[in-house]
């Protein structure tokens, strides 16, 4: 049962994804323009302290450090033929760090290439590529392959084909929407209806602006289908505020946001760009009730990766004429939490080009064994959540 997704979703639990990936992978050293799956055979115990402090914060789904993980994107970095070996890697440093009670979603990402009639990559040549990364994700062992941060349906068609075609594994689905519309142009319950139609187990958005304007996403998308759904948004967009780039949505926000999700019937909730392992353990102690465990974070100055995860979500930036366009730039980022600049500061860089920036924070910190008693706002802090929702 713990290992079965579908069957815990089915017995109504409300489950908790984990957060942002490739910014705390750039936060314990990743190099800027560095391949994030070569680190689980450089950097095993860097990669296996992410999933291993969302389990910790309360989440019951950990994805893997395999968004990248086909040929065409690791050719990129001359890796093209370690697929199998590093997407085998993946799976394993997850389970290896959070053992057989949290279930390993293998993260799927899209294959940086656009297909016909738009591109030059037919649907067949797509799925392949695809396929190839799926067999290895479930020979290792995940429970369920998440395809996530396509720009539509169309862009994931193929990945959703390949999972179904090569595996027996649960396909969680999730594509980006900005102003209520996907890249592709697709709306919410429009593509809800085509990913469940094409085989999607539980269909959803990431990334995005944030969870106000994912809030109506999935109203619409609950409304069009009855099965599960999952969503994944951002900590908010970050803004340019002086010399600082701001993440607006705090722990205790998000957590009053993943109790507005879970009341219309959201039965996956985490969060992406700009989420931490603070986030996580505020939004699962508001969804859930309570916690095993407290991290008590002390985030830290990191490096803030290009737009690799996102593929978009940032687009707006790119066309705001006080944002760098060309070469880089080093910014003292803040997230502005209840006490004001409490939580976090670091430092980012962001190339050129018309998907400049992705952002997170970076945690470590102790685990250290929580009160069931404790309730409400920021877990660990003695404050109250504020803001983000009325409920």
């Amino acid at each position: 049962m713990k290992r079965d997704l579908l069957a815990r979703l089915r017995a109504g639990e409300t489950l908790m994804l984990d957060g942002a990936t490739g910014t705390m992978l750039q936060a314990a050293g990743l190099p800027r323009g560095g391949c994030p799956e070569l680190w689980n055979e450089t950097e095993p115990a860097k990669v296996k302290a992410i999933p291993a402090a969302y389990a910790a914060a309360g989440s019951d789904i950990v994805l893997t450090n395999t968004f990248g993980g086909n040929r065409l994107r690791l050719k990129e970095y001359d890796l093209a033929d370690k697929v199998v070996h590093l997407c085998t890697l993946g799976v394993q440093l997850a389970r290896a760090a959070v053992g057989e009670d949290v279930l390993i979603a293998a993260s799927m990402g899209p294959c940086g290439q656009t297909i016909e009639p738009y591109g030059d990559l037919s649907f067949e040549e797509a799925k392949d590529v695809y396929a190839e990364a799926a067999r290895a994700l479930a020979a290792a062992g995940a429970d369920a392959i998440e395809v996530e941060t396509f720009l539509g349906v169309m862009d994931a068609q193929p990945a959703i084909a390949a999972v179904k075609d090569n595996t027996k594994l649960p396909v969680v689905c999730t594509i980006v929407f900005e102003r209520g519309r996907s890249y592709e142009g697709d709306t919410p319950a429009d593509a809800a209806k085509r990913l469940r139609d094409l085989g999607a187990d539980v269909v959803g958005a990431n990334c995005g602006n944030g969870p106000a304007d994912y809030l109506p996403v999935m109203e619409q998308m609950r409304a069009a289908v009855e099965g599960f759904l999952v969503v994944k948004p951002n900590a908010g967009m970050p803004r340019l505020v002086g010399d600082d780039i701001v993440y607006d949505v705090t722990p205790g926000e998000m957590a009053q946001w993943a109790e507005r999700f879970k009341a219309i019937g959201v039965n996956i909730i985490g969060g992406c760009c700009g989420t931490t392992p603070e986030h996580i353990q505020a939004m699962a102690q508001r969804v859930k009730g309570s916690l095993r465990w407290q991290v008590v974070a002390t985030l830290h100055r990191a490096t803030v990766p290009t737009c690799r995860r996102a593929r978009g979500c940032f687009a707006a930036l790119a066309n705001d004429r006080h944002f760098p366009r060309n070469g880089r730039f080093s910014e003292e980022v803040k997230h502005r939490g209840d006490g004001g600049d409490r939580a976090a500061r670091y430092r980012g860089r962001a190339m050129g080009g018309i998907f400049p920036l992705i952002g997170g924070f970076a945690a470590r910190g102790r685990l250290l064994h929580r009160p069931s008693s404790d309730a409400g706002g920021v877990p660990g802090t003695g404050r109250r959540g504020h803001g983000g929702g009325t409920d």
